[in-house]
């Protein structure tokens, strides 16, 4: 009886922790915010957010620049099917183009304080210059852009990865430099962040702890007893 409450105590509290975990591609709906990410253009250190335009990359979900040529820079999500605009439209990940004078970049915003861990790969989809990539965080009142590399023939590819405590409104973000044609920039990414969680029991789970408790000193009592007038 004492074990088998003792593991329903111990089963109660550690089905408390738990792991959430946001996907950019899979949450992208050409809204800003979805899934909890956002995108913007970034210009000798200001930052304009995407909106919705018209894309151009035809039969794509797409956030872009207001005014930028050709909407870019942008991020483009394929609906399934084949554009005849562009030659690359992966299926499985976001397409960046950064555009011909600014950096892209998608940041995920911390919903909630606590560990945040992430991934990020990115990869080569075009003949271009090479364009340069980076991994940042903006915490504690400061950015640091902690990772960097680049991408030069079609193909090649970087992945970015890391763990960090996060209060509620910081960020974890990835950039793509412009190549300084959008015709050589097509930049592949793939952007997970998982949260771990530990739940607090609810009052019920507290009130079945509690249950289990007494019982078990009830049963020793009522064995005790049994023992004393043997």
């Amino acid at each position: 009886m004492r074990k088998s409450i003792v593991a329903a105590v111990a089963l109660l509290l550690s089905s408390g922790a738990q792991a959430v975990t946001y996907d950019a591609f899979t949450s992208f709906n050409g809204t800003q915010g979805a899934g909890g990410f956002g995108w913007v253009s970034a210009v000798d250190q200001n930052l304009t957010p995407l909106t919705s335009v018209s894309c151009v990359i035809n039969n794509t979900i797409c956030l872009g620049l207001q005014n930028g040529a050709f909407g870019l820079p942008g991020v483009f999500k394929s609906t399934g099917i084949p554009s005849s605009s562009h030659p690359y439209q992966p299926l499985d990940r976001l397409l960046v183009h950064p555009g011909s004078a600014s950096s892209l970049i998608g940041f995920f915003i911390a919903p909630t304080a606590g560990e945040y861990s992430f991934e990020a790969t990115l990869d080569a989809l075009t003949t271009s210059t090479s364009v340069g990539i980076f991994a940042l965080t903006n915490a504690s009142g400061s950015t640091n852009v902690f990772a960097s590399g680049f991408l030069g023939t079609p193909g090649a590819t970087r992945t970015f990865s890391g763990t960090f405590d996060l209060d509620a409104g910081e960020v974890i973000g990835i950039g793509v430099n412009n190549a300084g044609n959008f015709a050589g920039d097509s930049t592949g990414l793939r952007f997970t962040v998982t949260q771990n969680v530990t739940a607090v029991p609810e009052p019920a789970s507290w009130a079945l702890m509690i249950g289990g408790f007494a019982l078990a000193g009830t049963a020793a009592r009522r064995r005790n007893t049994r023992i004393a007038y043997a």
